[in-house]
């Protein structure tokens, strides 16, 4: 099985119930944050420079309130 068509059915068995989720969708271009799955604490040892360490301090706020309620957060 090719990597598109694993990735395409990865995706495939994702369900998002659009009634009771939002997405928040993070979009850092050149100053993304490489996500790493799994992890919820944030602290310098996460980002990769100090540049993104910055970033999480000012979106640390917002992704915290946004998996309280339920939304799903999108890195892309």
């Amino acid at each position: 099985m090719s990597e598109d068509s694993k990735a395409t059915k990865e995706l495939s068995e994702v369900i998002i119930h659009p009634e009771r989720t939002a997405v928040l969708i993070l979009h850092m271009m050149n100053e993304q944050l490489h996500y790493k799955p799994g992890v919820t604490v944030y602290g310098p040892e996460f980002a990769e420079s100090n540049k993104e360490w910055r970033i999480l301090e000012k979106t640390k706020a917002i992704i915290d309130a946004s998996r309280e309620k339920g939304i799903l957060i999108a890195y892309v």
